[in-house]
């Protein structure tokens, strides 16, 4: 530390230059070393050192926690003394101070002083009969005189002491002005650093060269011109040497490489030593200027003891979304029963440590962001004994969408669970260059000769290297013309050639023609008149155990060769089944596109596996098939549905109509654009109609995907492509008949609905035991009985696939409802009574009259959706304590209250789709989108 100018001119010594000082002579200026009262710095060698420390604060010392150290600044010429604990001072006071004191307090005569100044713990009596003073308790920390002040019953000043009135005696007959402050060796004063091993494989000092001693030892100082609030941490060695100057600045941030500036440990921040098991952490600030001090805790041995333990805690924020500017308030929530100054807090934004004195050790912090974009929050929780956990937090700030920048979010994972404290960088990729030749014998691949090698690659020079490809390098290939017809593959086993034989014993077989396209295996067949046996027999013999046993039933008899074609594994990489399309040539059908086919039904797939390198021990591979495309469109008549003259269409075969299906698998409505052929929605079907004979047909080139049975509709447009359409159909209509409506209510007709989208839960799972929220990781474990792929714990709901309980359980989604406005948005399919609780408050709803229930105010609503339909539950919390609650698009006013975070459904038997959490209160208008009216 220090400036970099000569000592003798300028700079401080360290706390480790000032120890050696003391011990090279007594006489020298200095820090006394030892962990008896009267030392300066404590050398906490042990466990036992740490535990009988005479040094540790107690509870009348304002000690949050066992192990707290109370570190004052050395930088400062004064010594944090203690006062002359149990002495008596002559008290010279002038009569017009004894009648303040008389009135205030008449009859009284004894009164208890306090000392002010930069010291703490120090008390005393003043008798005025007697003209006493008395210090009961010397306290610690005082660099300068205190102040004495005289205190009434409740502790209020009356008079302070003018420092001349305090005599003490010099002699029998004369008096001098006093001093409070015991100087004597050997007396109690404050710490000015602390002393602990350090391992022998940590950090050393770099560009110095080896130190004269093992550094093995930690030395903590305050040094209060070089940092107000930060711990300095010395790396220095473990003997009392008077000879040893050499120690080294530790930097405690990570973040900011070379950069010894901000190298202290900051309140909240905790150093861990794993190997001697020791952990340090800065607690908080204090003192009067100028000797503050720095309360720290130290432990040890605590993770071999198992006394250490990652802490338990939920990260929460009033906003995710704020605008720029906005304040929000983000807490490390401790379970009930944790006391907070167990736990020290470190805040980092980006992965800049906070280091204002605002966020130094808060379990809750307040901040707002000047810019838009992503910021991510993220807190860093110790229990001060080696157990450390943190917790990432995303924050999107104003218009976040529009920034330039891009960010990157995953989970760090290892062999042995999570990692704690790890980083992630992005770099560009370097680029790995490799050259690639070929030598020997080609044919020594299939009949080796026993002269030559057989065709080998050369990758970098070298035949038997292994060539090692992380997942985002860039590796580039020159390969050198002896390389050529022979083509490179980094797969283990071979893949794509032309068949090959391969021959159970000597022949010369020859292939006259290859063939391409063999999709199985095919059969070789071998002509020839030997009288050998068929190949039979496990066991391959040779001429000279023919020649040894003849001709006889055994173990080694020559048999007929066995020939068989060998096709390389192949991979499949995609299936094309949609477009129909059909061979130009033969009018045969190459993708069929299906038909018939129901999502509820759909078609059994399998893949036969047939090749010489198949891996039996694997299982089979699989494919699942989706239906998910327009099957057949039949025109039918409407009903008259607004007035009794309605145009009917033309009938005349001339007048052919256009064709337009859309919904779930179409993207945008429809609107008037030039050129006004561009009028129709885009979508992934492709049909038309065309004229055929007398009548019209039909027909569709393209399927498409993505399209729900529920959220499909195919109408037949006249004129064709009209410059603007709207349409009255009565299947439009959502909340009707179901024998007078094809559709239903379903939330696929129109786009979904994702601004301040905080949790979603589709059931779009086809197996395992967890519901996945698609926006956050606030996930939902159902039980080890319980999995998505049992036929009775799904159906198809309102969107995709729906959940299905069976009336024995219930789902609970925690932890979602704020104080804030909020939309809980819901597709229910019921067969029976349910009770949801939000927040605390219930809905009740009764099946047979389909009537909804608010029960803390006895309002009601019924359903439109007939009983066997789906019907849509939404909960609005809004401003000025106007909430509302929506069941198909109707809505009732209520005042609520919630009191707690959870919504459940304790018992539910029926279907469960679409759950959705908004952090935001939507309008009528909002609801009735989500319905996709």
């Amino acid at each position: 530390m220090g400036n970099g100018m000569d000592i003798s001119e300028s700079g401080d010594f360290t706390i480790i230059g000032k120890v050696s000082s003391k011990l090279s002579s007594s006489e020298n200026f200095g820090y006394a070393l030892g962990n008896t009262a009267g030392v300066d710095v404590a050398w906490l060698q042990s466990k036992s050192d740490l535990e009988n420390s005479p040094f540790r604060l107690g509870e009348n010392e304002s000690a949050e926690t066992n192990n707290t150290f109370r570190i004052f600044r050395h930088d400062y010429g004064h010594v944090p003394a203690t006062l002359l604990e149990g002495s008596t001072f002559v008290v010279d006071i002038p009569a017009e101070p004894q009648n303040i004191i008389t009135q205030n307090s008449p009859g009284k005569n004894t009164f208890e002083v306090r000392f002010d100044g930069t010291g703490i713990g120090a008390t005393g009596v003043f008798n005025m009969e007697e003209k006493e003073l008395l210090i009961i308790r010397g306290g610690y920390g005082y660099a300068l005189e205190p102040q004495a002040l005289i205190l009434d019953d409740q502790n209020n000043t009356i008079l302070p002491f003018d420092p001349s009135w305090l005599k003490v005696r010099n002699g029998t007959d004369y008096l001098e002005v006093a001093k409070l402050r015991d100087l004597s060796p050997g007396s109690l004063r404050g710490l000015r650093g602390i002393k602990v091993s350090a391992s022998q494989w940590g950090s050393r000092p770099f560009g110095k060269g080896e130190p004269d001693f093992p550094m093995n030892a930690y030395w903590l100082s305050y040094r209060r011109t070089a940092s107000q609030y930060g711990l300095t941490v010395l790396l220095g060695p473990d003997r009392n040497v008077a000879s040893s100057l050499q120690d080294a600045l530790l930097d405690m941030t990570a973040h900011s490489t070379n950069d010894f500036s901000d190298a202290f440990l900051m309140p909240g921040f905790t150093y861990s030593d794993y190997d001697t098991d020791v952990h340090i952490t800065t607690i908080s600030h204090g003192g009067v200027y100028p000797m503050e001090f720095l309360d720290v805790v130290i432990n040890v041995g605590t993770v071999e003891s198992n006394q250490a333990a990652a802490p338990a805690f939920d990260l929460k924020v009033s906003n995710k979304f704020p605008s720029v500017g906005e304040f929000i308030n983000i807490t490390a929530q401790l379970p009930n029963n944790q006391n907070l100054s167990d736990y020290a807090f470190s805040w980092y934004t980006n992965e800049i440590p906070e280091t204002q004195i605002q966020y130094l050790n808060q379990s809750s912090i307040s901040k707002s962001f000047n810019k838009s974009g992503e910021y991510v929050i993220r807190v860093v929780v110790s229990d001060l004994k080696g157990g450390i956990a943190s917790s990432n937090l995303m924050i999107k700030v104003g218009d976040y969408q529009e920034s330039e920048v891009s960010s990157i979010s995953g989970t760090v994972r290892s062999k042995n669970g999570m990692i704690q404290g790890a980083r992630v960088m992005a770099a560009k990729a370097p680029i790995t260059e490799h050259y690639i030749s070929a030598y020997g014998a080609e044919q020594d691949l299939f009949m080796p000769s026993g002269f030559g090698e057989s065709l080998k690659y050369s990758i970098n020079g070298k035949t038997d290297g292994n060539l090692v490809m992380r997942r985002g390098e860039v590796h580039r290939f020159y390969f050198e013309p002896s390389i050529s017809g022979y083509p490179l593959t980094f797969w283990e086993q071979p893949e794509g050639y032309t068949p090959q034989l391969r021959l159970k014993m000597l022949s010369t077989p020859r292939i006259d023609k290859k063939g391409t396209n063999y999709r199985t295996v095919p059969s070789v067949k071998l002509i020839e008149t030997s009288g050998f046996a068929n190949y039979v027999d496990d066991s391959v013999g040779t001429i000279e155990d023919f020649q040894k046993e003849g001709l006889t039933l055994g173990d080694y008899i020559i048999q007929r060769p066995l020939v068989k074609a060998i096709m390389e594994e192949s991979n499949i990489s995609s299936v094309a089944i949609r477009p129909a399309f059909a061979d130009p040539v033969t009018g045969n059908l190459i993708r069929f596109g299906g038909s018939a086919l129901s999502r509820s039904n759909a078609p059994k797939l399998s893949i036969g596996r047939l090749s010489f390198w198949e891996d039996y021990s694997k299982p089979d591979a699989t494919l699942v098939a989706y239906v998910d495309g327009v099957n057949t469109v039949s025109p039918v008549n409407g009903k008259s549905f607004l007035a009794p003259n309605w145009l009917l269409r033309p009938k005349s075969k001339n007048f052919v109509p256009d064709l337009v299906v859309w919904g779930t698998g179409s993207k945008g409505c429809f609107e008037v654009t030039i050129p006004k052929s561009d009028f129709k929605p885009v979508s992934t079907f492709t049909g038309k109609v065309s004229s055929q004979g007398n009548g019209q047909v039909i027909s569709i080139s393209n399927q498409g995907f993505g399209w729900e049975p529920n959220g499909t509709m195919a109408v037949l447009h006249y004129p064709y492509e009209p410059i603007a359409y709207w349409t009255f159909d009565r299947h439009e209509s959502l909340f009707d008949d179901s024998n007078q409506s094809r559709f239903q209510p379903s939330p696929a007709w129109l786009r979904n609905i994702k601004r301040r989208l905080a949790n979603h839960w589709a059931f779009e799972e086809e197996d395992g035991t967890y519901i996945f929220d698609k926006i956050t990781d606030n996930n939902i474990s159902m039980g080890a009985d319980f999995n998505m792929s049992d036929e009775s714990r799904w159906a198809w709901g309102a969107k995709g696939r729906a959940l299905e309980l069976n009336g024995t359980i219930g789902i609970s989604f925690q932890g979602i409802v704020d104080d804030s406005n909020f939309t809980f948005s819901s597709w229910f399919q019921p067969f029976d009574d349910f009770t949801l609780t939000i927040g605390g408050q219930d809905l009740e709803y009764d099946h047979a009259s389909g009537i909804v229930t608010y029960t803390d105010e006895a309002k009601t609503l019924q359903r439109l959706s007939g009983n066997s339909q789906w019907m849509h539950l939404a909960f609005v919390k809004g401003d000025e304590s106007k909430d509302y609650i929506y069941l198909d698009g109707q809505s009732i006013e209520i005042t609520s209250s919630e009191s707690n975070n959870d919504v459940s459904l304790s018992i539910y038997n029926g279907l469960l789709d679409e759950v959705q959490y908004f952090e935001s209160a939507f309008t009528e208008s909002i609801i009735k989108e989500a319905l996709g009216a």
